[in-house]
């Protein structure tokens, strides 16, 4: 594939999502003009590697929609499960495509939809969700009344700035696998999904991210993870134009797989930050990951720290199974069968289906 014309078609697309995005924020992106913006980025898209192609396709779906091109919008993201192109952003805008219809089939498929991202987002309402659907399932099998505690603990209890904390801290260790997740878990888990048509503020899809998304870019492209990478610079993109030029530097560098030459310094200092943050979080086992990665590094013991936030946590999962011991879910786990030390919310998915 000629590099040139890789990267033109690349520029092309970011240029085109930076004009789309902001003429929608300023009222100004008609029909007309979105039906025109998702054909110029399918035109871009097709001479681009897999790892660029997919995640363009969700903002062309995206942009048909908004030019009342339902059908085929369907059809692009029909498209992305088929290559089990997973973007939660994608799975939302099904989500959204389907309230539209007033059916049982639709409202199933909605359920389907919202199970699906409780699966890959387990720290976020979706998760929530479906913890409190297995509850509901499991109740009726064993016959069991669902009753809920005043008392119950908020597990996690999530804040924005607590979650970027950690996420930056991890980031400035250049430990990036730690951030990439971080990052993600605080956009997916706290941040409000974007609205339809408008974006809205406070969203994945909002400036407040723009450079939290390009974060996110820079670590996965040092892990090599090409296809999110990319997804987080076109996010980024459709969150700030400002963001463009970063943008297409650093895309520049995920075609070529270039890579950051800076290793992990692990700091214990931040690291025990980092767990003191997950902690007031209800994250005791997150917590419990960055202490173990301090006792790695030589003359730091925290076996005394690590111990009282094991036993704080063994209490927290006694209290949130108080009076459904046996119908309790946690994570997706059943907590009657999975040892509270194993109740952790699983790490951001790359994988295919």
């Amino acid at each position: 594939m000629n590099n040139d014309n890789t990267e033109l078609n690349s520029n092309r697309a970011l240029q085109v999502l930076a004009d789309a995005y902001a003429a929608q924020a300023a009222g100004q992106l008609s029909k007309a003009r979105a039906l025109e913006s998702a054909n110029t980025l399918a035109q871009s898209a097709e001479s681009l590697p897999l790892e660029l192609r997919l995640p363009l396709r969700y903002h062309q779906a995206r942009l048909l929609a908004i030019g009342d091109k339902r059908d085929q919008a369907l059809k692009v993201l029909d498209d992305l499960d088929s290559a089990s192109a997973i973007f939660p952003e994608a799975i939302w805008l099904r989500i959204q495509l389907a309230a539209s219809e007033a059916s049982d089939q639709a409202n199933q498929m909605r359920w389907t939809l919202e199970d699906q991202l409780g699966s890959l987002l387990p720290m976020s309402a979706w998760g929530r969700s479906l913890d409190s659907r297995l509850e509901q399932r499991e109740a009726d099998k064993l016959e069991q009344p669902l009753s809920d505690s005043p008392l119950r603990p908020t597990i996690p209890r999530l804040d924005a700035d607590k979650l970027l904390r950690i996420a930056s801290l991890y980031d400035q260790m250049a430990m990036n696998a730690e951030g990439a997740n971080a990052y993600r878990e605080a956009i997916y888990s706290v941040f409000a999904p974007p609205g339809f048509p408008e974006t809205g503020a406070e969203t994945w899809m909002s400036d407040t991210l723009a450079a939290t998304w390009l974060a996110i870019a820079r670590n996965e492209a040092s892990l090599g993870v090409k296809r999110w990478a990319a997804q987080a610079v076109f996010m980024a993109v459709a969150s700030s134009p400002r963001v463009r030029a970063a943008a297409a530097e650093l895309l520049r560098d995920i075609e070529s797989g270039k890579k950051s030459a800076i290793g992990s310094k692990p700091n214990a200092k931040m690291l025990i930050e980092i767990a003191g943050l997950y902690r007031a979080c209800n994250l005791h086992l997150r917590a419990i990951q960055a202490l173990d990665r301090t006792a790695e590094l030589p003359g730091v013991n925290v076996s005394s720290l690590r111990d009282e936030i094991v036993a704080e946590w063994s209490k927290l999962v006694s209290s949130y199974m108080s009076g459904r011991d046996q119908i309790c879910f946690l994570f997706g786990f059943k907590t009657s069968s999975t040892p509270p030390e194993k109740l952790l919310p699983g790490q951001f998915s790359y994988g295919e289906r």
